[in-house]
């Protein structure tokens, strides 16, 4: 099987004056807790489902035409992620619906190997859900174990947005654990960016400007093999 994820401690950033320390958290269920309903502390509060209520499942241009809160949600985002992992089944945006709001979550699915089950996670960088209004996040955790259920998920792994602070937010249906800090850096503070980077960074920028290197946005480049 996959091994699980391990919850490694990263260098610790280097903040400077411009920056503000935020801390970064994820969440990850054990192997087989989605089958085994294992995976909150307490399930006695969850009644039992029936039906995937108002939950709905995205894929495509039906994901694109979503509007999302980072680029870090969008289906492009996940596709270009997609081409790092191995073993890909595909990739997922889950939505539920109610009265009081909504709530969705991006994930890559992939198989594990030599088996008939699957592990899900959110791409590298920051993600796990969103939510718009104040929705039900019980029913939305039901809707995501009969998800995974139906479709031989026996794991998942969450990375939380620290700017969107929604590690709190479903912090009560999801095991969270503090993984250490990031840097914010704040650009509406001060317009001279360069003086407020750290001295190594300085260095580089420096470095590259003296060397005449000048930056552009090339959409849709017919040729890329130059960065690999």
């Amino acid at each position: 099987l996959r091994p699980s994820h391990n919850f490694h401690q990263t260098p610790a950033p280097r903040f400077t004056a411009n920056s503000e320390p935020i801390d970064r958290f994820c969440s990850g269920t054990r192997r087989y807790d989605h089958l085994t309903d294992q995976s909150h502390p307490d399930h006695s509060h969850l009644k039992e489902v029936t039906q995937l209520g108002h939950g709905n499942i995205y894929r495509g241009e039906q994901w694109q035409a979503i509007s999302t809160p980072d680029v870090y949600f969008t289906q492009q985002y996940y596709q270009m992620s997609a081409l790092l992992e191995s073993d890909v089944a595909e990739t997922v945006l889950l939505e539920w619906n109610d009265d009081a709001g909504s709530i969705r979550m991006p994930l890559i699915v992939r198989n594990i190997p030599g088996t008939d089950f699957f592990d899900a996670t959110s791409a590298y960088g920051y993600g796990g859900p969103w939510s718009e209004g104040s929705p039900n996040l019980i029913e939305f955790r039901q809707f995501f174990d009969e998800w995974a259920h139906a479709n031989q998920v026996v794991s998942s792994f969450l990375r939380f947005h620290p700017l969107l602070d929604n590690a709190l937010a479903f912090s009560d249906i999801f095991r969270v654990k503090k993984m250490g800090q990031t840097a914010a850096w704040d650009l509406s503070r001060s317009q001279d960016l360069v003086s407020t980077m750290a001295s190594n960074h300085r260095r580089n920028w420096r470095k590259a400007e003296r060397a005449g290197v000048e930056p552009r946005i090339t959409l849709h480049p017919a040729e890329t093999a130059s960065f690999e």
